[in-house]
C-alpha cells in the first residue's frame, strides 16, 4: 500500500480546498487482487475528512457512504 496514488498528501490538499468527489480504482493484473488494499484505502480518505466515494452510472454520479461500505466489507469478510 505504499504506492497509493495519488499520494495522501495530495488527497488531503484536495479535501482542504473543497474537493469531495473521490473514486476508487484497481491496477490489478490478477484477479484475486482485485480491490485489494480498498480498506486502507477506505480508512485512509476517513481519516482525511472523506464521508463518502461516488461511483459513476450512465455517467451520473451516486455516492456511498464510507461507513456503509466498511460494514459490507467487515460482513463479507466475516462470512468467507
Amino acid at each position: 500500500f505504499n504506492n497509493a496514488f495519488p499520494h495522501p498528501q495530495i488527497l488531503k490538499w484536495y479535501y482542504e480546498l473543497g474537493g469531495r468527489v473521490i473514486t476508487l480504482g484497481s491496477d490489478a493484473h490478477f484477479p484475486e487482487r482485485i480491490a485489494q488494499h480498498y480498506e486502507k484505502a477506505l480508512t485512509m480518505l476517513e481519516s482525511i475528512g472523506f464521508e463518502h466515494i461516488t461511483l459513476f452510472k450512465n455517467r451520473r454520479p451516486h455516492t456511498i457512504l464510507l461507513s456503509d461500505i466498511k460494514e459490507a466489507w467487515l460482513l463479507t469478510e466475516s462470512n468467507i
